[in-house]
């Protein structure tokens, strides 16, 4: 593979589905948030738009915004889903409740010829 069209994109996403930074791409795309689903959500969807070949490598982690002590270690953003359209990941609480919190992503992949 031509490591010219080797990509890698990242943002932080608050609970309400918004960018809180980015998305910072290496080339010009369409990254969508669908907001957060369920009963209580704390589950989300990052769209790539078409952007990558394959499924890319995707890294999560809670932001952690709070006043008083630190989080929680339980407190945490987990991979669910990875395709090479999209990819979902759940948030929780330190009781491992899922409910939206703040996250990170970086993926890195192969381009869409399409993209």
């Amino acid at each position: 593979m031509d490591p010219s069209r080797y990509i890698t994109v990242s943002g932080n996403v608050s609970l309400n589905a918004s960018w809180l930074a980015g998305p910072y791409k290496s080339v010009n795309s369409k990254i969508k948030i669908v907001p957060s689903v369920g009963e209580r959500g704390g589950v989300f969807m990052v769209s790539f738009g078409g952007l990558f070949q394959n499924p890319p490598a995707v890294v999560v982690s809670q932001v952690w915004g709070g006043t008083g002590p630190p989080g929680n270690t339980r407190d945490n953003a987990v991979v669910m889903d990875i395709t090479p359209d999209w990819f979902t990941v759940a948030t929780g609480d330190d009781n491992g409740v899922t409910i939206p919190r703040n996250f990170s992503f970086i993926a890195s992949g192969y381009m869409s010829k399409d993209a």
